[in-house]
Order: C-alpha cells, then structure tokens, then sequence
C-alpha cells in the first residue's frame, strides 16, 4: 500500500489483533530521527484517557528519547 509518496507499506498489520490495514486507509508514520515526533508523540498521550493504549504510547517515546540520546548525530528537521 502506497500512503505517502516518501514511503511504501507493504502489508501493514496490527501487531495485537493481527488485523491487517486496508491499503485505502491512510498511515502516518513518524521516525525517531525526526526532532518533532518527540513533542508531538507526547501531545497526542496527553490526549489519550486512562486505560487505553496510553501506556504502550509512552513506552514509545521513552524508545525515541533513549534513540536521541544515543544517536544524536542522526536527528534532524523534518524533510
């Protein structure tokens, strides 16, 4: 499937529920080379309510954090 001209998803699927995502519904994928995905990563986990998949979102950024610290030289502006 073809979301976004920069990147192609080849069979995209669910990791819990093993549901694939339809080729017509759009992804959008964030890298942790990209100095924004951090601040926007915890917006969107200010947002969630308790219970749902808030816990998972913030084990995420805590990988993003760890990847900045680790690979600085690697960060960069959004293209």
């Amino acid at each position: 499937m073809l979301n976004e001209a920069k990147y192609n998803i080849i069979e995209a699927q669910n990791k819990q529920t093993r549901q694939l995502i339809p080729s017509d519904e759009p992804v959008f994928l964030f890298r942790a080379q990209d100095k924004l995905t951090r601040r926007v990563l915890c917006d969107y986990a200010d947002l969630l309510p308790e219970g749902s998949h808030k816990e998972q979102v913030l084990i995420q950024i805590g990988k993003f954090i760890g990847f900045a610290e680790t690979y600085s030289y690697r960060m960069k502006d959004p293209d």
